[in-house]
């Protein structure tokens, strides 16, 4: 019985973990990842994957891979390539940016490079030229340590031909920062400075950290959105907070996961971001970590499908994808049954609305969908579903779903109570009421309070499973690593 999910992201053979370089060329959503392709049996050596998937037609969002793109060849990026981002200007050249590892007896020195990008919608993955002039930098600046990667590029939305970069960084005091650099030809790059935050009296609190803590900040991404409500135009700054410890809430329990990724809405001045909104997890998943971003103009995507998308000042809406896994948690049956480990969530179309991002799937469009309401249970592929084990009790107390095999599946559920098992053996169980919701897996419990009465939404994909709640406010992401399944 093959486990591999049929229309999440996961690595032909070996460890994936962040993605990287999302950009739109030719009508196909590239993706980057990180890979290490003979984990566990050689030493680490951490380069980029690459996989696309069409952004329309009827194979729209199934992933063909490509070529292995970037390897750990240089005297910068020795010990790996770490994460980055992708940058297209409106010539339509696309470049890359990661993070080079180097170790020098066993200390960490941390570059930051580019790639010139040429024929990457070729079926072949494209050619992918390290620049003569890495690494633009070489280090830190002064007052931090060498945990400063994961480079980040946008236009500046008050000077378009000016683009900036964020860094998620750790200072040599031992406090997370978020750093930025500007730039105007994409190769030299001026230290702007650290981020720092001003919060006043009109600032909205969402947990208990306006402005999380901890000993760094990972995999930063800042976005210009238009909000919906207000058509206000705000900065979204998103971080990956490590070291956080849990705290627990009326509703739920914040920072539960062993690393943390939120974000936070205001306005950029220079170096200050006025909080408007503070920190808010994206994900109240077991396994969400390290998601990245692009800025998408959803009007000329549609009147020019097969173009390129050029890097944004400011967008209505964004894509996300993230990583169904966590730093450090690789121990996985999966791996020893199939040979890859971990995966990428289905990409996400967000949208900023009342100083929140609201989340929806873009899905290709032929996965069956089952609605289970309080009055019957209606599905436009019950035979397909059922066959696919698939099975639904209904009753005046409680609907149970119960999914024993590996199944694709969308499916919506307005009825309450109702309880979802996927798998046999430790399986994950999803209990929805009308107040709330919560996902349990491994004994772990993570719950959320409901505010809507709009549907639940839950994709299954083998053992990948994401939860959208009140109407894409909160979402769940974990992969069943444990989970046994009838045969």
């Amino acid at each position: 019985m093959q486990l591999r999910p049929r229309i999440h992201l996961t690595p032909p053979a070996g460890r994936l973990n962040d993605p990287n370089g999302l950009c739109i060329v030719d009508g196909h959503l590239q993706v980057f990842y990180q890979l290490d392709p003979s984990y566990p049996q050689q030493p680490k050596q951490t380069g980029w994957g690459h996989a696309s998937a069409p952004i329309t037609g009827s194979d729209r969002f199934y992933w063909q891979h490509h070529p292995q793109a970037l390897f750990p060849d240089q005297d910068y990026d020795a010990q790996g390539c770490y994460s980055g981002g992708a940058v297209i200007d409106d010539a339509g050249a696309v470049r890359l940016f990661y993070t080079g590892n180097v170790k020098h007896d066993g200390k960490r020195h941390a570059t930051q490079n580019l790639v010139e990008v040429a024929g990457l919608g070729r079926k072949s993955g494209g050619r992918y030229t390290k620049s003569e002039h890495n690494p633009l930098l070489d280090g830190p600046a002064p007052g931090f340590s060498n945990d400063y990667r994961d480079p980040m590029i946008t236009r500046d939305p008050a000077n378009p031909e000016r683009f900036r970069m964020v860094i998620g960084a750790a200072t040599t005091a031992g406090n997370p920062a978020v750093v930025m650099y500007t730039s105007d030809d994409l190769y030299t790059w001026d230290f702007a400075g650290e981020l720092t935050f001003a919060i006043d009296a009109n600032t909205v609190q969402h947990t208990p950290a306006i402005v999380p803590g901890g000993y760094m900040w990972e995999c930063p991404n800042l976005l210009t959105l238009t909000d919906q409500a207000s058509g206000q135009q705000c900065d979204v700054l998103v971080i990956c907070p490590q070291g956080l410890d849990p705290v627990n809430g009326q509703s739920r329990t914040h920072f539960a996961s062993s690393d943390q990724c939120g974000y936070l809405v205001g306005k950029l001045d220079g170096t200050t971001f006025q909080v408007m909104h503070g920190f808010r997890e994206i994900d109240l998943g077991h396994h969400f970590y390290a998601p990245q971003f692009i800025g998408v103009g959803e009007q000329e995507l549609a009147a020019a499908p097969s173009g390129i998308q050029p890097t944004l000042a400011c967008s209505e809406s964004c894509w996300m994808i993230g990583w169904m896994g966590l730093p450090g948690a690789d121990e996985s049956p999966l791996f020893e049954q199939e040979g890859w480990l971990h995966a990428l969530t289905c990409v996400r179309r967000l949208k900023l609305v009342d100083g929140s991002l609201v989340q929806s799937w873009l899905l290709p469009p032929d996965v069956p969908v089952l609605t289970i309401n309080d009055s019957h249970v209606a599905a436009p592929a019950a035979e397909h579903l059922h066959r696919n084990g698939i099975t639904v009790t209904a009753a005046d107390t409680q609907h149970h779903v119960k999914i024993d095999t590996p199944a694709c599946a969308l499916l919506t559920i307005g009825a309450c109570p109702t309880r979802l098992t996927v798998g046999i053996g430790n399986p994950v169980t999803v209990t929805v009421t009308e107040t709330q919701i919560a996902c349990e897996y491994d004994t772990d419990v993570r719950t959320v309070a409901r505010t809507t009465d709009a549907a639940v939404e839950m994709l299954v994909d083998g053992p990948a499973i994401e939860i959208l709640v009140d109407g894409g406010r909160e979402s769940f992401t974990l992969l069943a690593h444990h989970t046994t399944w009838q045969e």
